[in-house]
């Protein structure tokens, strides 16, 4: 054996008898006390959920056709639009936009698509 495993072995079976010694003590009557409160709670806690579940179906709700009623064009949203400075690319099936830093009309050559035509700008 090596010159470390002894006193790791002695350890070790020290730790091993005091978390026996642990496991097998007395339960304190305060923890059965605090186990005896936790009961009675959870039993008030039951009932109110079981209250407040009841309360919860008496509500009336609105019948979809109400909600639809209101406002439709609010709730339909329009289609986006893509302000026409900003170019659209593609890389792997993804569309980016290439969005200008400046908003100015002036033509540069940097960063212009050469698929597309000067009728389509």
């Amino acid at each position: 054996m090596k010159r470390w495993s002894l006193p790791l072995l002695v350890m070790f079976v020290m730790i091993c008898l005091f978390a026996e010694s642990l496991r097998s003590a007395p339960q304190d009557e305060s923890s059965q006390a605090n186990e005896t409160a936790l009961l009675k709670r959870i039993e008030q806690l039951e009932k109110r959920v079981a209250q407040l579940e009841k309360s919860q179906q008496t509500t009336i709700v609105p019948a979809r056709s109400q909600v639809w009623s209101q406002e439709p064009a609010r709730l339909i949203p329009g289609p986006r639009t893509v302000p026409e400075q900003w170019k659209e690319k593609q890389i792997n099936g993804m569309k980016y936009y290439i969005v200008p830093l400046s908003t100015s009309k002036k033509s540069t050559s940097y960063g212009t698509d050469p698929h597309r035509t000067e009728t389509s700008r």
